[in-house]
């Protein structure tokens, strides 16, 4: 009884794996460039220096080299400006606010080594809500800078595959 059990389960997992990897699924690795374009420089003009950190650690996962110097760079991404903003979407009786809005948004252009525009001013936005708990004030100023952080880690990926987009037309 065991052994069909053991069985089955392994017969279904193979089945699953099948189909999964017949459907094209695959999990999002780091976000390859184009072989031209491999030496990346990230330009700050106006911004918290969030979004130049995250995008820097998500070249370093990928075979693209983050250049040190803008002239020697192939691709040069222009973060214009950065913000964040928190919006109180509903009150408790005690006139507290209990659930939050939390914007995070990006305007950026991407240009060759040239100074040629590739990309012009883009703007990104994020947006997510989530219930601010009164009782636990410490523990949800903890949450909402993580919310931030998995923010930044979103729109860096978001931004490096529009620009990945671009590169490779």
């Amino acid at each position: 009884m065991q052994k069909k059990k053991h069985f089955l389960l392994g017969f279904n997992l193979i089945v699953l794996s099948l189909l999964l990897t017949a459907c094209g699924f695959h999990l999002r690795g780091p976000v390859e460039l184009p072989l031209e374009y491999r030496s990346v420089y990230v330009e700050e003009k106006g911004g918290l220096g969030l979004l130049k950190r995250e995008l820097t650690e998500q070249l370093g996962y990928s075979t693209a080299a983050v250049a040190v110097e803008k002239a020697k760079a192939d691709v040069i991404i222009r973060i214009l400006s950065e913000s964040r903003d928190t919006r109180t979407l509903s009150l408790s009786r005690g006139g507290k606010s209990i659930q939050l809005e939390l914007t995070y948004l990006v305007h950026f252009d991407v240009l060759d080594s040239e100074g040629n525009v590739l990309l012009a001013d883009q703007k990104l936005e994020m947006v997510r809500d989530y219930y601010n708990d009164q009782t636990d004030v410490i523990g949800k100023s903890n949450e909402q800078a993580l919310i931030y952080k998995e923010m930044e880690s979103r729109m860096a990926n978001l931004l490096l595959r529009r620009v990945r987009a671009v590169l490779t037309d």
